[in-house]
């Protein structure tokens, strides 16, 4: 009877082990990759801010070539500038599609679009102006005060995306950490658990053998 009570035991203990290993590994697996569902969130984050600081890059480098224009009439600072129109549309365009899971991010770039567009046909004037041999309209047109206005609207705006990600950043780092700290306890658990059944079937094995 006391043999049969033995070896129910360690079928009992080796199933429950199985049990624990299965459930655990599961919960283990589920954890980790919730936890890396926000790396990928710190990932986006940083191409995002990227992407600001590349918008507000090519706004400024368009900016510098008309200031320059304006002070040195130099044909090479407006041949500069079909290029940077460019730069703009693609650096903003990536923005565009970044910030498309954040509302707050999104309802900013809404404002930004129009602002942008009237950039980038002012530039457009001024290329084709000046093409045109009109030198004196693309001058006139370059000193305008209000694109310095637009582009103090374009970069703040910036900014206030950029301020968004860098918290959505600091919230996916945090999650993340925390994620995998779950993780690494949910491992350790289920490892110490089934050291202690694999213990206990190995003292009740031995006493049933002899």
């Amino acid at each position: 009877m006391e043999q049969k009570f033995k070896r129910n035991s360690i079928i009992f203990l080796f199933f429950i082990g199985i049990v624990v290993l299965t459930i655990g590994g599961m919960f283990f697996y589920w954890q980790l990759q919730h936890a890396l569902r926000f790396e990928k969130d710190i990932q986006t984050s940083y191409e995002t801010i990227n992407a600001a600081n590349q918008a507000a890059l090519s706004i400024d480098e368009a900016a510098t070539d008309l200031t320059r224009f304006l002070n040195t009439t130099d044909a090479d600072n407006i041949g500069n500038l079909p290029k940077l129109v460019i730069s703009v549309k693609i650096n903003f365009a990536a923005l565009d599609q970044l910030t498309r899971d954040n509302t707050d991010e999104l309802n900013i770039i809404k404002d930004i679009k129009p602002l942008v567009d009237k950039k980038i046909v002012f530039y457009n004037t001024i290329i084709a102006q000046y093409a045109t041999g009109d030198k004196a309209s693309a001058m006139q047109t370059s000193a305008d005060k209000e694109r310095l206005n637009i582009n103090k609207q374009i970069i703040q705006k910036i900014i206030e995306v950029k301020h968004i990600e860098v918290l959505q950043l600091q919230e996916a780092k945090f999650n993340f950490q925390n994620g995998l700290q779950k993780a690494e306890f949910i491992f350790l658990s289920t490892g110490i658990l089934c050291e202690f059944l694999f213990l206990i079937s190995y003292i009740v094995l031995r006493r049933y053998l002899k």
